[in-house]
């Protein structure tokens, strides 16, 4: 899969949008909404209650899930998940989002945010 950057990437994060962290927050959080319905729901507590995007800096925000079996299950291959809630579920959502598409879906959405400035 590929895509083209109209910008250098570090162009994008040196401009002004980047530099105040909104675009690593923006990236982060329009990714958590598209690899949702990828992630296992039973009871909630890996799809909405415990799922935070943090900023770490000006340059990164990440994802993280705060359950304390979120690695076992991101990891784990042999587990039957419920998908009574999210018909997708399934271990290494990331990943599987990213098979689906959602990767191009958040280049696209990310290319309109920098338009919009």
């Amino acid at each position: 899969m590929g895509f083209k950057w109209k910008k250098h990437p570090e162009q994008i994060f040196n401009s002004n949008v980047a530099g105040n962290g909104r675009v690593p927050m923006f990236i982060a959080t329009t990714w958590e909404k598209l690899v949702f319905p990828f992630v296992p729901a039973r009871d909630g507590f890996l799809s909405d209650k415990n799922v935070f995007v943090i900023s770490r800096n000006e340059r990164e925000a990440v994802i993280r899930y705060n359950s304390v079996y979120a690695r076992r299950q991101y990891f784990g291959k042999d587990h039957n998940f419920s998908k009574s809630k999210h018909r997708k579920a399934t271990h290494h959502w990331h990943e599987a989002a990213e098979k689906a598409g959602r990767f191009k879906t958040l280049i696209r959405d990310l290319q309109a945010y920098l338009k919009r400035g």
